[in-house]
Parts: structure tokens; C-alpha cells; sequence
């Protein structure tokens, strides 16, 4: 027991580059998980889209319980992008991308429940666009938050 050292109360107060580092990963893979269930369930609300066109009525519901979802996982990916850019000093630029993807969500969904099909189909294939390039951008070497935001502090 004499060996043991307790931590000192400033060490669990201040952040550390390593604990940044951590946060900084671990908000990265959160990012890249929320990225990959967001173009699934974009992806998905297609497939149920398609199903209900072709006649199984009872696909409607479940494009609509997965519309909510859809939008659910943007507002994650919002809340992911403040705590990169403020806790770690990662990009601002998410924040400002995942808002706007956020009003079209909404908008596209609004024009579901309004049946403006005219508009609603082409903003869900420009929706499953963006899930596309949201993909390439998490698995992409512009997302290399660690070594960027490392740079960046110095």
C-alpha cells in the first residue's frame, strides 16, 4: 500500500495531451459510427420508399419511423461535431455542416408528411448523395483529426 501513489486533484482536473488525444479519438470514431448509421438509415429509407411505391402500404409507417430516426442521428452527429470543435480544437466546420443537413432533413421530411412527392423524391436521392460523401469524407484522410488538431496546438 506504501507504493501506491494517489493522483493529485490537478491531475483530474486538467486535460493532458494524451486525455485530449483520447477525447479527440474517441469523438472521431463516435463521428464515424454516427456517419455509417446515418447513410444506412438514408439508404434504408430508399429501399422502404420503394416498397411502399410498389404497393406494400404498410412500408409507409416504417419510412416514416425511419425518417425520425434519420433526423435523430443527425442531431447525434451535430452534438458529436460541438464536442470535437470545443473540448479537442478540432474543426468548426462540421458543426455548420450538420446544421444545415439537419433543416434539410427536417424540410425532407415535412415534405413527406405534406405528400410533395414532385420535391420529396429528388431531396431524398440529394440526401442519399450527401450520406454517400459523408462516408468519404469519415473514412477519407481529410478526417485525420489527431494529427491535424495535433499540429494545430502545437
Amino acid at each position: 500500500m506504501a507504493n501506491r501513489v494517489e493522483p493529485d486533484s490537478a491531475d483530474m482536473t486538467t486535460t493532458t495531451p494524451d486525455r485530449r488525444r483520447g477525447l479527440r479519438l474517441v469523438i472521431a470514431l463516435t463521428i464515424r459510427v454516427l456517419v455509417v448509421l446515418y447513410f444506412l438509415s438514408t439508404f434504408l429509407q430508399a429501399v422502404l420508399a420503394g416498397l411502399f411505391v410498389t404497393g406494400d402500404v404498410g412500408m409507409l409507417a416504417m419510412h416514416e419511423i425511419n425518417a425520425h430516426t434519420n433526423l435523430f442521428l443527425v442531431f447525434l452527429l451535430i452534438i458529436a461535431a460541438v464536442l470535437l470543435r470545443w473540448p479537442v480544437g478540432g474543426p468548426g466546420w462540421p458543426i455548420i455542416a450538420f446544421v444545415l443537413l439537419a433543416v434539410l432533413v427536417f424540410t425532407q421530411t415535412e415534405m413527406g408528411f405534406m405528400r410533395v412527392v414532385d420535391l420529396h423524391i429528388p431531396t431524398g436521392v440529394l440526401l442519399f448523395g450527401i450520406s454517400v460523401a459523408l462516408l468519404i469524407w469519415a473514412f477519407g484522410k481529410s478526417f485525420d483529426v489527431s494529427r491535424r488538431t495535433a499540429r494545430r496546438r502545437g
